[in-house]
């Protein structure tokens, strides 16, 4: 008869190994596509997001310029490291004092998705989208205001 002390280690390595397969979602450079009316800046950049412990996801970047000029920053992470991730319920407002630099941030619900939208004195905008299912998209511009940013955001997902 094997040991309970080596059987339970072994069956919750299974298990986590399994959780991990299951919970990993690919993600290609094809999540940041070329978008008709907006200039690509850079070529999608993937990089696998691996640990010690093994495949955690991946992270897709890449650059966009809008009919304004204005550049616009977008990551699209995906996998077993976000996939539990979401942003607060709706509704929320707040500021990062007396600590921080002066960013204020508002949570809300957009197009179906759980949404933070941070507004940083100094650096600009960013929405971060929680995508259930798909995993995290963030833009971040230092010029663009919300407006571009959602239409970014609704040409990636394509849900105009």
């Amino acid at each position: 008869m094997i040991p309970l002390r080596l059987v339970r280690p072994t069956l919750c390595a299974l298990f986590l190994a399994w959780a991990t397969a299951a919970w990993a979602l690919p993600v290609s450079p094809e999540a940041l596509p070329d978008l008709e009316g907006w200039t690509s800046l850079s070529a999608p950049k993937t990089t696998p997001i691996t640990t010690p412990s093994g495949d955690k996801g991946t992270w897709v970047q890449r650059d966009y310029r809008n009919a304004q000029g204005d550049r616009i920053h977008a990551e699209w992470l995906a996998g077993p490291l976000v996939a539990d991730w979401k942003a607060p319920q709706p509704g929320i407002r707040g500021n990062d004092a007396p600590l921080g630099f002066g960013a204020t941030y508002q949570t809300s619900e957009w197009k179906g998705c759980l949404a933070i939208l941070e507004a940083r004195p100094h650096l600009g905008l960013s929405l971060t989208l929680s995508l259930p299912g798909s995993g995290v998209l963030t833009l971040e511009s230092p010029t663009a205001d919300e407006a571009s940013l959602n239409a970014l955001g609704e040409h990636i997902l394509n849900r105009p």
